[in-house]
């Protein structure tokens, strides 16, 4: 592809500037919006390639100039991490830039044409990035075959990347545990690694959670990495897409999504945060290309969708102390804070509405579904319900203060524990008897 200023290959800023009617203006509107997504798309992907052709000129004097006792200063270096930054960054861009080619144009051009394309597109990236990884980190190292030497060691790091993370998964949760699709799951147009983590039991579900993702954490480090070395995987899998399952049956159309790039990235402090087990949840057509069957009992998913619910409106009622602190330091005064809040109010209402709605919907679910002490079930969940989410007129909208904040800090990880080990007890029911809906 040329960069922009060589060549407009669609005519879209000639056309533009050559209108003269007095629709022109209208047209060209209608000319970016229709491309907009496409122009963006190239621009990240242009942006990339230039940067890094530019840094490969000097990047391969540098590599000649060494192999004559030239030893490399530190603006050298710099270089030549340029340079795989860059062809990092357009490496990536490249499936969107592909996406938007296809939606846009991929009917002037035969499937296999297309196809054809993707591969050869990939396939040069596939060569540039060892010898470019090389640049910076081995310009010592002399061998034959350079290139498929390189390119045969990412395919090996590929497969223990893998290895690994079944290992790891397996420490916690057993033998044959881990399942992992061959080819990569497309959701919302990114490809993930789907990683399937098997139960014997309800219980299990709730105590391994945490013990899961640290488990993968600790599979993204089974070896030393160098800088960006790992990116490879990462731009096969930008995402990891996490499904628990009981009997080898996911309890609702759901994942956890989890950056590979954060995951290999992060610090030795890593210790999981409540977004990191949220599963999100998806829609059936999604779901059933995974190939995980689903649990046949809709009091399942409705009990854990309440759970969801409730989680993320816990998760937004903190950014409270966020806005404090943002006032705190730069200053600012009441006013200052009454006018930042009520777009907090606003998202954190609409949060507590959801979770209200999962509430009502899961308690006459409930009513309806048969189960022995149902009472006693209904309050217990209204009581954590009430602890957790506030009391709050449904024409208006949530509104905190500094009292009603830190009261609700004081009891949130005691009533959060609570609605937890509820909602195990409550799978456990339904599942070894599962009343009729």
């Amino acid at each position: 592809m040329f960069p922009r200023c060589a060549v407009d290959e669609w005519g879209l800023i000639s056309e533009c500037r050559d209108q003269n009617t007095s629709g022109g203006g209208q047209r060209q509107t209608n000319l970016f919006r229709i491309f907009g997504e496409w122009r963006k798309a190239l621009s990240d992907f242009e942006s990339g390639i230039g940067n890094f052709l530019s840094h490969t000129l000097p990047t391969t004097l540098l590599f000649a100039s060494e192999s004559k006792a030239y030893i490399a200063t530190e603006e050298d270096e710099k270089t030549t991490r340029l340079a795989i930054v860059n062809l990092a960054s357009a490496w990536e861009a490249l499936p969107k830039v592909q996406a938007e080619f296809h939606q846009q144009f991929g009917h002037l051009y035969s499937a296999r044409t297309l196809e054809q394309l993707a591969i050869h597109e990939e396939s040069n990236f596939r060569h540039l990035w060892p010898a470019a990884f090389a640049m910076h980190h081995e310009r010592d190292v002399r061998i034959q075959n350079f290139g498929r030497v390189k390119e045969q060691e990412i395919v090996k790091l590929r497969m223990e990347f893998l290895r690994s993370i079944v290992v790891k998964i397996e420490e916690v949760l057993g033998a044959e545990s881990v399942t992992i699709a061959d080819s990569p799951w497309i959701l919302d147009g990114e490809r993930h690694l789907q990683v399937a983590c098997n139960h014997q039991s309800v219980s299990s579900l709730a105590e391994n959670a945490e013990g899961v993702i640290l488990a993968i954490w600790h599979a993204c480090r089974f070896k030393n990495w160098r800088s960006m070395e790992w990116q490879p995987l990462v731009v096969e899998w930008p995402k990891l897409a996490i499904v628990h399952t009981l009997d080898r049956k996911a309890l609702m159309p759901a994942c956890i999504r989890l950056s590979t790039m954060n995951l290999f990235a992060t610090d030795d402090d890593f210790e999981p945060q409540q977004h990191h087990l949220l599963a999100l949840p998806l829609d059936n057509e999604q779901f059933a290309l995974s190939g995980i069957s689903e649990v046949d009992n809709p009091l399942v998913e409705r009990l854990i969708t309440f759970q969801n619910a409730v989680i993320a409106f816990c998760f937004t009622v903190p950014r409270y102390l966020e806005i404090l602190e943002l006032c705190d330091n730069h200053d600012l005064s009441e006013s200052d804070l009454e006018r930042i809040t009520p777009t907090y109010s606003k998202e954190l209402t609409l949060v507590w509405q959801q979770a209200q709605n999962e509430l009502e919907l899961l308690l006459n679910a409930l009513s309806a579904g048969g189960f022995q002490q149902i009472s006693t079930l209904i309050n217990r969940i209204q009581d954590i319900s009430e602890s957790l989410l506030f009391t709050v007129d449904p024409e208006e909208n949530l509104s905190l203060t500094n009292d009603d904040f830190d009261e609700w800090m004081t009891n949130f990880t005691t009533e959060i524990s609570k609605l937890n080990t509820l909602v195990t007890e409550m799978l456990s029911a339904m599942l070894i008897s599962p009343p009729s809906v």
